[in-house]
């Protein structure tokens, strides 16, 4: 009897045990990710007489750049929801880039999942 009483009460430990709470690492992470906005701002930029924005195909950012002179030293205005890239090294806010030459972005969010996007 003692035998069958221990039995139990160990099957009602692992029963117990196997069925606490426990959440998997990924449920409070997002699984979103991608590019919201891009636009090169003039208040970031005197040399802009206005703002331009980015028009956003798929995997592409189309950028009309015939009213800007000079695309190596642009402060972009970018809205992401994940985390961004800008050619292999995290986007900083505010920073300057050289856009003179097509531009590798890339949005990744905390699951592993990403999107590449392309400026020309």
């Amino acid at each position: 009897m003692r035998r069958v009483i221990n039995t139990l009460l160990l099957c009602l430990t692992i029963l117990v045990i196997g069925c606490t709470d426990n959440k998997d690492n990924n449920e409070n992470k997002t699984s979103e990710y991608g590019i919201v906005s891009f636009s090169f701002l003039s208040k970031d930029n005197p040399q802009l007489l206005e703002d331009i924005n980015g028009i956003i195909y798929e995997d592409i950012i189309v950028i009309n750049s015939s009213s800007i002179s000079d695309l190596t030293n642009l402060i972009p205005s970018i809205s992401s929801i994940g985390k961004l890239s800008l050619n292999g090294t995290a986007f900083e806010p505010g920073k300057q880039y050289n856009f003179s030459d097509p531009v590798s972005l890339y949005s990744s969010n905390e699951t592993g999942g990403g999107a590449s996007y392309i400026k020309l």
